[in-house]
This record gives C-alpha cells, structure tokens and sequence, in this order.
C-alpha cells in the first residue's frame, strides 16, 4: 500500500492518506506542522525558565504578541498571545505589560522582545517619538528583530521539524492550546507564486 502511495506523486497528498493528516494542502508552506506534535496543553510555565517576547506591530491588520519560554532541554514554548487590532502604541503596549505577569500577579521576567525594525522605527507624527520610545514609556522594551524573511521562515520551519527525542519524535517549538491564533494562521500560510522561498502576503 505505501508503495503505491509513492506513486501518487504529491509529498501532501502521500503523507495525508498514509498517516491520515488532512491538515496538509497543496501549497502549503510549513508542511512540518502537525497539530499532535506541535500543540500542547496548557501548564504552569516555572519561574526559572528563560522568557522573551516577539511583537508584530499592526493596526489594521492585528497586533500579534507572542509570548516563549526556553525549557531546560533548549525547547521552546509558546504560551501567550496577544492579537488585537485598532488600538494606540500606548494601548498595545500597556496591555502587554499587564499581560506579562506570572500567576501570582507579579511581573514576568522577560528577557528580551523583538519588534520589525520597519514598524518600531516609525515616527509618531504628534509626538516626534519613535514606537520604540512610545512602548518603552509604556513598559515594553522593545529591540529590533532580524527581519530577513526567507532565512526567519527557514529558522521556523527548523523548529517545527520532528526529530529523536526521548525514544520518539518532538519539534524544538511547542504551541499552546492557549494560542488559538498562532494554531490557526501558521498552517494556513501558503508559498508565494513570486518567490517561492517566500510566505504569501
């Protein structure tokens, strides 16, 4: 059966009918992505575990802040999310200040957060302040990302391959059931027809 399976020609297609994954379409971007292996459900995050921010500045189009944690064995957490449109730097950025906090109420240990170097440089026109000035006035602390978008999608698609782990198989990126948002736009991202490298806008 998985010889003919072979045949079909389609690497989606075969793996769907063989392992019973219909998440996979023609097109896709992160074929990797396999919602038994890559959600998890949701526990305590410890205090000792290293924590950093990644913001996706928007207003239109949501504001997407996630939320990781690096466990003990390099694996890393998605617990968080924050996605949110029509608001003011000043509202983004208080809100994921609130947001950071650790069950008790007291606030995160954050190591760092990384923000589009395109979006955080932006001048407000009232103001004269950066975004970068805006959120850190706010309480975000914001430093400017790698946004090389081929060489990131190749970091992401790194992460989320299965590989030994634990005499089974484990991504190194783990998402939360929490994160509703990241679980429904990461599979949906499909291969741009200009550059296939690339994600479609």
């Amino acid at each position: 059966y998985e010889s003919k399976l072979e045949g079909l020609g389609s690497p989606e297609l075969v793996k769907a009918m063989r392992n019973g994954d219909w998440d996979l379409f023609a097109g896709q971007f992160f074929s990797e992505w396999n919602p038994e292996k890559h959600i998890y459900e949701p526990f305590s995050i410890p205090k000792a575990w290293p924590r950093f921010r990644a913001i996706d500045w928007g207003y239109s189009d949501p504001l997407c802040c996630l939320w990781f944690a690096v466990g003990p064995d390099n694996h890393i957490y998605v617990y968080r999310e924050l996605y949110r449109n029509r608001m003011t730097d000043p509202e983004y950025a208080q809100l994921i200040a609130a947001m950071s906090k650790y069950p008790d109420g007291t606030a995160e240990q954050i190591s760092y957060t990384v923000g589009d170097p395109g979006s955080f440089g932006v001048e407000t026109p009232e103001t004269g302040k950066t975004r970068y000035e805006t959120f850190a006035m706010n309480g975000v602390a914001v430093m400017p990302a790698d946004n090389s978008r081929s060489e990131g999608w190749s970091v992401v698609r790194e992460y989320l391959r299965l590989r030994d782990y634990m005499e089974g198989k484990s991504p190194w990126v783990h998402i939360s059931r929490d994160c509703p948002q990241i679980i429904r736009t990461l599979p949906a991202l499909v291969h741009s027809s200009r550059q296939p490298g690339n994600v479609d806008d």
